[in-house]
């Protein structure tokens, strides 16, 4: 059985510190996923720790066997493990300090994997995300690590690309610095340039290195603009067909199914006159499609008004009960993607509508529908008025004035009253609509511990707005409808909408995919008309609207599983946030927690192994067969001595005694040195010799080399006089 060949420490050391910094660069691929943030900061910080550790712990431990090879691989996991428990493992909320650490992690886990599904790129890392993008770089960083050990960096390789996948499975085209970045340490890692370095060479490796990096980089731009280049059909990943149908026919008791990541349209906002305009996609707000009144207790179906009008460029499409068109205009240019639907998405605002085709406008349902279904490529153009809305204003305004029976009706079940009762709870001591709709989306967003979940449960009764109060679990559906049903039991009309939250802007236009189709509540307000409310945790939505933030002195709570009203909830894994009364301060915490434990956490480890290390060497020093010949190979160089690497040490002994420069004793330490060489590396068993005993003939080899040397400079003396 051949052992494996220990290489010199300081190639042990440039192994890790190289890998370290091909994944700090590798990081850089995610930058068209993540909106710039502390994720780096920390994430590096963290990839260079456990770099330093790993290269202290590579130079002090032997590496003879794969065993003792895997040891620094297990230490650093084990490391990198507890910082992130002390770093992130404690509880975020006053109300469940008991939790443990590995329950908040895993819940922290599960809150950033529930926000990179449902959120878009750019998507702004959080306490959870940049948790989970550093844990993914520490694993990477010691699967990078633990193949060059093992000599075999080309799976080194292999790891760094999984930083990439996201960005590939999701579209997003990485900074070419990412690859540069991460491919220079790479090659030199697999161009063995450690080793090169810790003989004392100029690395040709290297040199090969730096020349394919600039013949890459004088090629690509001549790549780039060939003919065709951009036409080579590449794997698609996500829906397969790309087209997004929204459904009409809702069903509350069914799973979410899955959401195509395509671009279902992409839009720009301009003023009128054509000038970039102030306005943000989230001032905005979302494009609605369509909206929904008849609800039967589990599923949603539309119902026609009656009324249609054609649409024309020059008519204003107000929807039933909104007589204003002041406030902010603006247009908005918008261009379908995968989008193959007969509803057309909209501003909530009035507008103007210019778009080619028969396409008809229904002022009750606010819906615009066209005989065929959009297709990839067709243009249309609104001209908006954005109201200014706000607190102060809605709470002045009554909820009686809309003549449609369908958007008080409430659904004939066991649960009805059980469903009114609880929002009166909620609502308790409010006096005013406006009021009462935000206590009831503070209570189903925040206040209610209600969490996030594509998968509904298992039905209980015949009631599904009763079974979700029930579960807390659900999604946007769940969420809009909820309140609808329990605002109607107020006596305030809702319905329901349905259509595409705002997207993301990137370079001044702005992508909405298939994963932003949502469903929110609308309420009737007498002048503003229909105003939307957002029930769902923000881990789906975002902020909520700006008109529903007020500052409150007390949120009521009530649970339909208790009596009692509640004022705070445990967190769950899902909410967006830790359920605490609006207004109320709530705990700050900051990075530097889990810099501060994670540090902490490796100097004890690193004076654990150092006092390790020093116990078993007894001087600090550990010399092995390989390093020994290494250090020999040198001193004899010095003289003229050398010999290629395809000697073998029988070879090479034989050749230096052959030239007599060196003495009898120099040459048995040499030889010494050659057989406890060939033992170390083909022996089936045994140990090695003992680091003093190789340390001693590497000195008599040095000693002999040294007296070569001062004869021979003596002998010349002596031939010049």
């Amino acid at each position: 059985r051949a052992r494996r060949r220990t290489a010199p420490r300081t190639a042990r050391a440039l192994g890790p510190l190289l890998a370290g910094a091909a994944t700090c660069g590798a990081l850089l691929a995610l930058d068209p996923l993540l909106a710039p943030g502390p994720w780096t900061t920390t994430a590096a910080l963290a990839v260079t720790s456990l770099a330093v550790l790993l290269a202290l712990l590579r130079t002090w431990w032997p590496d003879g066997r794969s065993a003792d090879v895997a040891w620094p691989s297990v230490i650093g996991a084990a490391t990198g493990a507890v910082a992130l428990l002390v770093g992130y493992g404690r509880s975020s909320s006053p109300t469940d300090p008991g939790a443990g650490a590995v329950g908040q992690v895993r819940a922290l886990l599960v809150i950033a994997l529930q926000q990179i599904d449902e959120g878009t790129p750019p998507l702004v890392a959080g306490r959870e995300v940049t948790m989970l993008v550093t844990a993914s770089a520490l694993v990477v960083l010691l699967l990078v690590d633990l193949a060059v050990a093992l000599e075999v960096p080309l799976l080194g390789g292999v790891a760094l690309l999984a930083l990439w996948v996201p960005a590939v499975v999701l579209g997003e085209t990485s900074s070419p610095w990412a690859l540069v970045w991460a491919g220079l340490p790479w090659l030199a890692l697999l161009t063995d340039a450690p080793s090169q370095l810790a003989h004392g060479r100029l690395p040709t490796s290297l040199a090969w290195t730096a020349g394919v990096l600039v013949v890459g980089l004088a090629l690509a731009p001549a790549v780039a603009t060939a003919p065709g280049w951009g036409t080579v059909p590449l794997p698609r990943f996500g829906s397969g067909s790309g087209q997004v149908t929204l459904s009409d026919d809702l069903d509350l008791r069914r799973d979410l199914q899955g959401r195509s990541g395509e671009s279902i349209l992409t839009y720009a906002l301009t003023n009128p006159d054509g000038t970039a305009s102030a306005l943000s996609p989230a001032q905005l707000g979302p494009l609605r499609s369509f909206t929904l009144t008849d609800f039967d207790g589990r599923t949603w179906s539309r119902a026609d008004s009656g009324t249609r009008d054609p649409v024309t460029p020059d008519s204003l499409l107000m929807p039933v009960g909104n007589d204003s068109v002041g406030g902010t205009p603006v247009q908005v240019s918008v261009t379908v993607g995968a989008l193959a639907d007969r509803y057309l998405p909209l501003t909530l605002a009035p507008r103007t509508l210019q778009i080619n085709g028969s396409w008809q406008f229904d002022p009750v349902r606010d819906l615009v529908t066209g005989p065929e279904p959009t297709r990839a490529g067709t243009r249309y153009t609104m001209t908006a008025q954005v109201p200014t809305l706000s607190a102060a204003n809605l709470s002045g305004q009554g909820n009686a004035g809309l003549d449609d029976p369908s958007t008080l009706a409430l659904p004939g079940s066991g649960h009805r009253e059980d469903v009114a009762v609880l929002a009166a709870k909620v609502v308790a001591g409010r006096t005013t609509g406006y009021d009462k709709a935000v206590a009831l989306q503070t209570y189903l967003r925040t206040g209610g511990g209600f969490t996030y979940d594509e998968q509904v449960p298992p039905a209980t009764s015949d009631d599904a707005v009763w079974d979700f109060l029930q579960d807390r679990r659900g999604y946007c559906v769940q969420f809009a409808t909820t309140m609808v049903v329990m605002a109607r039991s107020l006596g305030l009309p809702a319905r329901l909408a349905v259509g595409f939250l705002p997207g993301s802007e990137r370079d001044g236009t702005v992508s909405v995919t298939g994963r932003q189709a949502h469903a929110w509540t609308e309420i009737w307000f007498d002048r503003a008309g229909w105003v939307r409310f957002e029930p769902t945790p923000a881990v789906q939505t975002g902020a909520p609207p700006s008109w529903t933030v007020q500052q409150v002195t007390a949120t009521p709570s009530a649970s339909p599983k208790e009596n009692l009203p509640t004022a705070t909830a445990r967190p769950t894994a899902g909410s967006s946030a830790p359920a605490t009364l609006p207004g109320a301060a709530t705990p700050q915490r900051t990075e530097s927690g889990w810099l501060v434990g994670g540090g902490a956490a490796g100097v004890v480890l690193l004076t654990l192994v150092a006092w390790w290390a020093v116990r078993r060497s007894g001087t600090g020093r550990r010399t092995g067969p390989e390093e020994a010949w290494a250090a020999a190979r040198t001193a004899l160089a010095r003289t003229g001595l050398g010999w290629t690497d395809a000697t073998t040490p029988r070879q090479a002994v034989s050749a230096v005694e052959q030239t007599g420069q060196l003495d009898e004793a120099t040459v048995g330490a040499l030889r010494a040195l050659a057989t406890a060489l060939e033992r170390f590396r083909y022996a089936a068993s045994g140990e090695p010799a003992a680091s003093d005993q190789l340390d001693d003939w590497v000195r008599q080899v040095r000693t002999g080399v040294d007296r070569a040397r001062t004869r021979g400079r003596g002998a010349a003396a002596d031939g010049r006089g």
